[in-house]
Formats: structure tokens, sequence, C-alpha cells
């Protein structure tokens, strides 16, 4: 095979490299001259300074023109593969040439939207890995976040493969929803929605880098806890409640600090002598689920609040057994709706002079009542029992306090909990 060839169009000479290597000829490129003579003195300047790459007085040397041929003849035939591209663009990426290397078909060319909406679902390899690290997602969580990615990023993404999802993106449509009213929390919420499945991807390497890392929140305003004073709290209590349910509802939550997913969750074994056992928080979604927090805890029960809750049991027309509910529901497996323990609270709240314009000013719901017992017992108590009372307490530092120091709190909140509340119930059985 001979270094170069010549051969001539419309008169002028055209010369093609050979690269013997290979045994191939690299593309005719004009000489610029019809004289063989010339011709041989211009091919005899390439082979020693560099061949002309098309940008003026700029030359490469004939090597490397032909390393580069020799891979474009690579790429071309049938022999190169999705591994042999994938390297090839790994380098190209690694140079800078490209912003991301990305085979067609994998997990980082799928369109972002498809990605988001499969990470929150049940059997999605984001939930399924999380849960695997003993990390508690429920199915109500994983149900909501999925709304929100339909409901927030539809538009935004559409169309938008993962790997091309940029910072940018993100920013722009988490600003247009605080642009169209949304609030500071809600726009955060959205953005964690995001962020958690796409940190996961970048750690997975499914995509080079994490697009949502670094995007600041937004600022909320912080929310008014609303707390009921001690004159409107002891008015509850003498209040005549249309609804026995919601009125032992509000004893409960108001004496033991309870959640309202907690307290619809109470079943008949979670009663003791003096003591509530709180093993379960209640929602619709996943049902009876563990605590926020993750942990049972036991609650004091004064007296009083254990006689309503004993005679709410034994007015429950479902069958009894160690699981019926305290707050039962239509059905037998079901509790009641907590909206319809809200309901009557609020219509409580109204009928002692707290309207709803006024509710909504001052932040009052119905886990007031949880701040409040908090505020009354840590008035009371050492931080560390307030916080115990409370359920607050991390895991770590629930294991700092050995077993035997159990029931000497429960007696003290127990006591506490008397003090607080127990001239209003009282009160509240004389009336």
């Amino acid at each position: 095979m001979r270094r170069f060839s010549f051969h001539r169009r419309n008169g002028i000479i055209y010369c093609q490299l050979g690269d013997t290597a290979n045994r191939r000829y690299l593309s005719a490129k004009s000489t610029n001259t019809a004289q063989m003579d010339e011709a041989l003195l211009v091919v005899a300047d390439w082979l020693k300074n560099g061949f002309p790459t098309g940008t003026p007085r700029k030359t490469r040397p004939v090597a490397e023109i032909f390393t580069v041929e020799a891979v474009l003849s690579a790429v071309r035939t049938e022999s190169f593969g999705r591994e042999d591209a994938g390297r090839v663009l790994d380098a190209l990426a690694k140079r800078g040439f490209i912003e991301e290397a990305t085979l067609k078909g994998s997990p980082s060319s799928e369109l972002a939207l498809d990605f988001l909406r499969k990470a929150w679902t049940e059997d999605g390899p984001y939930v399924l890995e999380r849960r695997a690290y003993g990390h508690s997602l429920t199915k109500r969580h994983i149900k909501e976040s999925g709304k929100r990615i339909d409901r927030y990023f539809a538009a935004a993404f559409a169309g938008i493969r993962l790997c091309d999802l940029r910072r940018a993106d993100i920013k722009a449509s988490l600003v247009r929803l605080s642009e169209e009213g949304y609030s500071a929390a809600t726009v955060n919420k959205a953005y964690a929605t995001l962020s958690a499945p796409l940190g996961w991807a970048a750690r997975n390497d499914i995509i080079a880098e994490d697009p949502s890392k670094g995007i600041p929140r937004f600022a909320a305003p912080s929310k008014k806890k609303g707390i009921l004073d001690d004159e409107e709290l002891s008015a509850l209590f003498r209040h005549a409640w249309s609804h026995e349910r919601a009125r032992v509802a509000f004893m409960v939550a108001a004496t033991t600090g309870a959640r309202l997913g907690e307290v619809v969750a109470l079943q008949a074994r979670d009663i003791g002598e003096d003591r509530l056992y709180v093993r379960h928080s209640w929602n619709d979604v996943d049902r009876l689920k563990v605590p926020k927090n993750g942990e049972e805890r036991e609650a004091a029960l004064l007296p009083q609040v254990r006689r309503d809750i004993l005679a709410l049991l034994s007015e429950n027309p479902h069958a009894s057994g160690a699981e019926t509910f305290v707050f039962y529901g239509a059905k037998p497996d079901r509790p009641i709706d907590f909206v319809a323990i809200s309901k009557a609270f609020n219509g409580a709240l109204a009928s002692i002079g707290i309207d709803e314009k006024t509710r909504r000013e001052r932040g009052i719901s119905f886990h007031s009542l949880r701040h409040g017992y908090a505020k009354k017992m840590s008035d009371r108590l050492t931080t560390e029992r307030a916080m115990k009372a409370t359920g607050h307490l991390s895991k770590a530092m629930l294991d700092h306090y050995a077993d035997h120091h159990n029931e000497e709190d429960l007696a003290a909140v127990g006591k506490a909990a008397e003090e607080a509340f127990g001239k209003v119930l009282e009160f509240s059985r004389a009336g």
C-alpha cells in the first residue's frame, strides 16, 4: 500500500493519504494545483508539518489524523458494541466535549418524570432501598409524594431526560410555584420530593451528579402554634359536647399529649390501670402504623379519663376484644374518621367564643392540645421527663435511660398531669 495516492477532478490534483497500519486511505483532499511537481511538494509538506484541518493556518500531525480516522472507522463497523460506545462516551465526557455520557436505553436516558414517578411507588428501587436500610416510608407518604410529582412538575419536566435535568430547570420550576402563590412550605415539600430520589440516583451512579444539590430552600415564616389558655381549656372540659367520642378524644389528647392519629388508633389492649400504651397511629392509607417517632411509649392516664374511655368501650356497637377500637367507626376494623373529631373540636371552640376566624388567626387546632400539654409538663417536670412524656425523645436518648427509671418517670408525669388537670376534671365531673 502506498503512502499516498493522486487523482484529478476537473484538472485539479487530489491526494489520499494512506494509513498503512489499518490498510485504508483517508478522504481525498485538494492540493489546489494542477501540476504534479507542485502537488508532490504540497503532500511532502503535509507529511512533515501536519495535515490541514479546515481552520486557517491550523494543521494536525498526520499520525493523529490516522488515529481519529481509525476510531471513526471502528465505530462504523458491526463489531463495535454497546460497551465500546460507553467507553467512548465516557472518554468524551472526561475531556469535557460532552456534558454527560448517556447510552440509549440506559437508566439515565429515561424521562425524568418516569423516573420520579417510579421512585415514589411501593416497589420502586428508591423506596425498597430506603426500607432495607430501616427507614420508615409510609404508604401515605409514598402516595402523596407521587401526587406532588404530577401536580407540580409534570408540565415543567415534560420530555426532559433524567440525564438532561439541570439545576436551572429545578430552580425555575420552584420559583414558578412560588410565583403562582404556593406557600414556602408547599414549595419546600415539592423540592424535598424531588431531591430525595435524585440524590439517591446520583449515589447509585445512575446520573453523574445530583441536579437538586445546592438549591436553597424558600424561607417560610414561622408558623404560629396556638395554645389554649387555662380558662379556655376549662371551658372545653365543662362544655356539653354533643359528640361523645370527640369529647373523650379531647380529654385524652389534653391530658396525655397524644397526637390525633394516636388517639383514634387506641384499642382496648392499650388501656392500662394508670397508663395508656401508645403503640400505634392511624391513617387511612397505612391504617395502623408505628407512632411518628417510631417508638412506642407510655402516657400517664388520669382516673377520670380512664373511666370515660372504658364507658366509651362499653358503648362500642361492634364485637369486643383486645383489638377493639376505643374511638370506633362505622366498621369494626376502622376507627372514627379523625376529620369528624377535628370538626367537633372546632365546633366546641366556637361554642366557648373562639369562632373560625379567631381560631385560624391564633393557629389553634386539635394538635394545639399537644402543645398545651407539652407546656404544662415542661413547667412541672425536668426537660428529660417532659420530652419522654410527649414522645419527643430520640432512640439514642431513650436508650440512655435505664428501664428502672420508667416507673419513676411515669409516676412523676402522672403527678404533674394531676396537678395540671385534676381540679378542672373534678369540676367537670361535679358539673
